[in-house]
């Protein structure tokens, strides 16, 4: 039978393994998956065939962009937390170099104006304005008494109930104490010798019971014909070692707080610059990583788009703004690839 004459005829078809060829789209001179512009304001639609691709490139324009608008504000809120964190060295910077410059301040009673109110309190103002004091006001009646016509200092107190014509002439206090029930003598107490600067106020220095019987005693002599202080008992006494622990305490407390201070200080400091220098490398190699990325973005396709013809390398080289996506070059001769 004639096989041109039998409808039921089959043509047959390609073996095994072998592609058969599918019909192409008519050519509109644009690569496959552009947008086509079909009118005249340039208006880009897609067709069914290409459309998709089209699309899934936009949407990666898309999220291209919108990676570049947050890297953006990454680098503008890197930028504001630099600008703090200059801001807070330059401040720890400054505070420190005051502290170094600043002189160590100390002051004694014969710095200071003194005024005696009321009989027992003590007014005490520096005579330099750059220093103020926390408490400016004493109680002498706290720590002055009278024994025995004499002004003593810690053991008794109330020394104004008893005396008379109480007065203060430098940082000495006079006053007239009973000796007995008839007599009358003249007293007097230099202030400087118990009150002391610490911090920004006036202590008083109070007699340590233990202490003062170790001096008064002859407990540290070693009697020979001729007597002599015998140190080693005094250095190993009770007392002396009770007294010298508590200055030895009180200048490592006091070191400790100007350490702390000054390591806070240069702690500060250094955090600062490491966060500083920190920022600006990561931002350099963040830029640096997206120039990267962008550049291979701009190039992973490029080899296809060699085959384009001139005309339709300018077409796309005009919509390409609109989808935040790099130029291509014009001169590009089919097969080769451009350099990077």
């Amino acid at each position: 039978m004639n096989r041109q004459n039998n409808p039921r005829a089959r043509t047959p078809g390609p073996g095994p393994g072998i592609a058969q060829p599918q019909p192409r789209p008519p050519s509109t001179g644009f690569p496959a998956g552009f947008p086509q512009f079909n009118n005249a304001n340039g208006n880009a639609t897609f067709n069914a065939t290409n459309g998709g691709g089209a699309a899934q490139g936009y949407q990666a324009e898309s999220r291209r962009y919108e990676r570049k608008e947050s890297f953006a504000r990454e680098t503008h809120s890197s930028a504001s937390r630099s600008a703090e964190a200059k801001e807070r060295f330059d401040q720890a910077h400054r505070a420190l170099e005051e502290y170094r410059n600043s002189p160590v301040q100390t002051l004694t009673l014969a710095d200071c104006n003194l005024t005696l109110q009321a009989n027992s309190l003590l007014k005490i103002v520096p005579r330099s304005s750059s220093i103020t004091l926390e408490d400016d006001t004493l109680d002498l009646d706290d720590y002055i008494g009278e024994l025995g016509g004499e002004l003593t200092w810690g053991t008794e107190t109330r020394f104004s109930d008893k005396c008379e014509n109480i007065r203060l002439e430098g940082t000495i206090i006079y006053a007239t104490c009973p000796r007995g029930p008839d007599e009358r003598v003249q007293s007097s107490l230099d202030l400087a010798e118990h009150l002391v600067f610490k911090g920004r106020r006036f202590e008083p220095v109070l007699p340590d019971d233990a202490f003062t019987e170790l001096m008064a005693s002859a407990a540290w002599m070693n009697f020979t014909l001729i007597s002599r202080p015998d140190m080693g008992g005094f250095l190993r006494h009770p007392a002396f070692q009770s007294a010298i622990s508590r200055v030895a305490q009180s200048a490592v407390e006091k070191a400790m707080e100007e350490m702390k201070s000054a390591m806070a200080l240069a702690v500060e400091e250094a955090v600062a610059m490491v966060a500083l220098k920190s920022e600006e490398y990561v931002r350099a190699e963040m830029e640096s990583l997206l120039m990267l990325a962008t550049n291979a973005a701009a190039y992973a396709g490029l080899a296809n788009m060699t085959m384009m013809q001139a005309n339709q390398r300018r077409a796309y080289n005009v919509f390409a703004p609109h989808i935040a996506s790099p130029l291509i070059p014009e001169d590009i001769r089919p097969g080769s690839r451009p350099s990077k």
